[in-house]
């Protein structure tokens, strides 16, 4: 591998220092998507759950209300599974792979290879991301509808 004859190395030194941390920062915020979809998962859970205390008081639930927070609760579930699924995300090449091809060129010529490897996944990390991001949001509106739903359907029970 060779580096462009007219690369500026104090150029390269600045561009591998600001985004050396870019592929963990990806990494963290994926975390911390999953983390509160899930939350929102366990949130929706609960939320149903409310609808089993009415029969116990002897209270009759509209069935289309109650079939329509099941059917969001399953959308919450769905988006859930869809924002969790496992993808890979991509970093920079693998330590063992860098030092397999890069042990004996000059450093300017290893700080391509790395910026360039990070430049190369980026755009997937952020397709990610993006997709964890609409699971989330498509989540959090399915939780919304169902404690609207879920409320109604406790509500036109008691005052029926």
């Amino acid at each position: 591998m060779s580096t462009p004859a007219t690369i500026n190395l104090d150029t390269l030194r600045l561009l591998l220092e600001h985004t050396r941390g870019t592929p963990a920062e990806q990494l963290k915020l994926g975390e911390s998507l999953d983390s509160k979809t899930v939350q929102i998962a366990a949130a929706a859970s609960i939320v149903i759950g409310f609808m089993s205390v009415a029969p116990q008081q002897g209270v009759h639930l509209p069935w289309g209300v109650v079939l329509a927070a099941v059917c969001s609760y399953a959308a919450v579930i769905v988006s859930t599974i869809y924002g969790l699924w496992v993808r890979k995300f991509s970093v920079a090449d693998d330590p063992s792979e860098l030092w397999a091809k890069l042990w004996d060129e000059q450093p300017e010529v290893a700080m391509h290879s790395i910026i360039e490897s990070l430049s190369v996944g980026y755009p997937d990390n952020e397709a990610l991301l993006d997709g964890k991001r609409w699971a989330l949001t498509f989540a959090l509106v399915g939780v919304g509808v169902e404690v609207v739903l879920v409320g109604a359907a406790l509500i036109a029970a008691l005052t029926t």
